[in-house]
């Protein structure tokens, strides 16, 4: 293996998106023919190369916003719940060194809510890097214009981003669900 080789594998930058629609009840992960479904180790970032955690979703949220506001949609408002559960599943990517939707299910679960949206990311240095990487990306694009959604979580741990959206219509028990993954590489 060559150093460019080394050196282009050592500074890949990964995104997933999800999201979770109200359609049946049981879960199962559909088959995406010539998509690498599998999880992707990924270099860690120093902290240094980022701003505080609170600042970097900030301002990640107001692009998102002024994005939808050009699309004609609503804002999201930030929600205590959906950041935590945001910051738990950046916290479980930071411990296991792995970008990945693993427990999307369970998220969805404990939102309470009948539509979820997730992005997800590492290594970028800044939000409007990562904004503009989600931006060009159809899936993650598709979810930060969910037109449902209304409330969103994000969370940064190390090098890890989490954008967890939902509607704000709480669901009932009798809710059925479909998740659709959209995962992505940026090199």
């Amino acid at each position: 293996m060559n150093i460019l080789a080394v050196t282009a594998a050592s500074i890949l930058f990964l995104l997933c998106a999800c999201s979770h629609e109200p359609v049946h009840e049981s879960y199962t992960e559909p088959q995406h023919s010539g998509v690498d479904r599998s999880p992707h180790r990924t270099a860690e970032a120093g902290p240094s190369n980022h701003p505080s955690s609170t600042q970097f979703h900030t301002n990640l949220l107001s692009q998102i916003n002024h994005y939808r506001a050009r699309s004609g949609l609503k804002p999201l408002s930030i929600d205590k719940r959906l950041t935590t559960i945001a910051k738990g599943h950046c916290s479980d990517m930071n411990r296991s060194q792995m970008l990945s939707h693993r427990n999307f299910q369970q998220r969805f679960e404990q939102s309470g809510h009948t539509t979820c949206v997730e992005n997800i990311a590492n290594g970028y240095r800044n939000p409007k890097e990562l904004f503009e990487a989600w931006r060009n990306s159809d899936g993650h694009d598709k979810n930060m214009l969910e037109k449902d959604i209304r409330l969103a979580g994000i969370s940064m741990d190390g090098p890890y981003v989490t954008f967890f959206a939902c509607d704000n219509r709480a669901r009932s028990h009798s809710a059925k669900a479909r998740v659709t993954y959209d995962d992505h590489s940026k090199s």
